[in-house]
């Protein structure tokens, strides 16, 4: 299965031709991510990227979001960096910073 195929299957809210256009720009723009898990990171990385592209989201928190008498805030730990809480703001951001840790052997260059 190549791994645009298995983009398709894994994150099915994303169209096709975002697919497309973002597997073009990941290559042209990322030709130095490597190592054993380097179809997953891709997959997860670009997840990331096109959840905050369609949601409008810059990868921020939102200190707080009400609607209607519902209300909710988040706790952003201060001593985390820019790049943990760009990552963290999705599901799939977080997988792709437990896949490059340097614990696990990939790398994101």
């Amino acid at each position: 299965m190549s791994l645009q195929t298995d983009f398709t299957t894994k994150f099915t809210e994303f169209t096709a031709t975002q697919i497309t256009d973002y597997f073009s720009l990941l290559e042209e723009t990322y030709p130095c991510l490597y190592g054993v898990l380097y179809d997953q990171v891709v997959l997860y990385l670009m997840a990331h990227l096109m959840s905050l592209q369609v949601s409008g989201k810059s990868g921020n928190y939102a200190t707080s979001k009400s609607d209607g008498d519902v209300s909710i805030s988040y706790a952003i730990p201060a001593s985390s960096s820019e790049r943990y809480l760009f990552f963290s703001s999705t599901k799939y951001g977080v997988m792709f910073l437990q896949l490059t840790s340097k614990n696990i052997g990939a790398h994101f260059v």
